[in-house]
């Protein structure tokens, strides 16, 4: 078995020992540490993944960018991956934007007030409708609740939250690389017309520690914490209406806020 099979099966743990083997045998090879590189990211080895990051030398003119984004992702999943610590806002948050981080930092303290904050959160959110791909809907959050009404970002090597109701527009590149199960670049424009990249984490935070399936974005749950919070494992999905919607699956959304 091909460490390129073992994933495509969802046992990542089996990937990354196949290909640990290929790069003990390739050493000087970028390609095939790269891949390595980018299982051990998904892993959640986060350390490792930047020791091969540093390791690689290419002849690629376009290396050094690359290396230097792939360093700021790490860097911002670190900084996600401490859920002690506040999230950047990007301009000041809304009550309910506020409310969400005291639930999210309650859940990670097991404090049973995270359902209190929770809903009170949920009280003051904005009510979305628009467009995905092209298809009309009517009410849009996230399904764990620790996000519900705000959208995780990676701001360069920064860790933030972007309220839906501050954009008009999410654009989600296409997936390409192996990362993209986790990780994809995404244009967002704001109400005001102002766009910016970004980097979009596509799965919840932690999954890795759930198993292969969950780190792949092959399997999803969402277990509740103290007080009933929903908080998801694997692959980001949206509660779109009626419908549940994996994120990632998505391309483009228009977003509106009733008033």
């Amino acid at each position: 078995m091909t460490p390129q099979d073992a994933l495509a099966d969802g046992r990542l743990a089996d990937a990354v020992a196949l290909q640990d083997e290929v790069v003990r045998q390739r050493p000087d090879d970028p390609a095939v540490r790269l891949f390595l590189f980018e299982l051990l990211t998904l892993a959640g080895r986060l350390a490792d993944a930047r020791d091969h990051l540093r390791a690689i030398e290419s002849a690629d003119p376009a290396w050094p960018a690359t290396r230097k984004a792939f360093a700021r992702l790490l860097k911002a999943e670190y900084r996600r991956s401490h859920r002690h610590r506040r999230p950047t806002f990007l301009s000041p948050p809304p009550a309910h934007a506020a409310r969400r981080w005291r639930a999210a930092r309650a859940v990670a303290t097991g404090d049973p007030d995270a359902a209190r904050w929770v809903d009170s959160a949920d009280a003051s959110s904005p009510h979305l409708f628009g467009h995905i791909d092209g298809r009309e809907f009517d009410g849009l959050r996230d399904t764990d609740d620790r996000f519900g009404s705000v959208l995780e970002v990676f701001a360069g090597a920064d860790y933030a939250w972007i309220p839906f109701a501050d954009l008009r527009r999410i654009t989600l590149s296409p997936a390409v690389a192996v990362l993209d199960v986790a990780f994809r670049v995404a244009r967002l424009t704001w109400v005001e017309g102002t766009a910016r990249e970004f980097v979009l984490p596509l799965l919840y935070p932690g999954s890795h520690a759930a198993g292969d399936g969950f780190a792949t974005g092959q399997e999803a749950d969402w277990p509740e914490a103290p007080g009933g919070v929903v908080c998801g494992i694997g692959p980001r999905v949206f509660m779109v209406g009626e419908e549940e919607v994996l994120f990632g699956d998505c391309r483009q959304f228009d977003l509106r806020v009733a008033t």
